[in-house]
């Protein structure tokens, strides 16, 4: 009986991890995660500047990797996963042209992960609004 009741038990732990995923980044960016495509009239230098001037002001928006090469930025919401950190939702904010291309992905498509990318979002076009 001490055994049944111990299996049952080691089901249900396990049971409690299978929403637990490593998810990196390279997992989220597949069309089935795309969640949207915008485009600024702001450089990418502007942009990261922008993203700073809210981090100051209002709060951090998670990890925010800018490229050396000043072509690229990376914003990621990271979270645990089942044996590392897992990025649940990534912003990528590439040049194109005159301006930037910015390229959302969500893991999850819940409230918490559309309201960061929609918080990047924000701080892009207007850094000193707090949401």
């Amino acid at each position: 009986m001490k055994k049944l009741m111990l299996a049952a038990l080691g089901v249900v732990l396990l049971g409690g991890c299978v929403g637990m995923r490593d998810i990196t980044a390279n997992d989220l960016r597949k069309p089935e995660h795309a969640a949207q495509t915008l485009y600024f009239d702001k450089s990418v230098q502007q942009v990261n500047q922008a993203l700073f001037e809210h981090a100051t002001g209002c709060r951090s928006l998670g990890t925010i990797s800018a490229d050396p090469t000043g072509s690229r930025i990376v914003v990621t919401d990271e979270g645990m996963g089942l044996t590392k950190l897992a990025v649940w939702a990534l912003v990528d904010i590439d040049a194109d042209g005159s301006g930037v291309r910015l390229t959302s992905y969500d893991y999850y498509h819940n409230k918490n992960t559309r309201h960061f990318i929609g918080e990047v979002i924000n701080a892009i076009s207007d850094p000193k609004t707090c949401s």
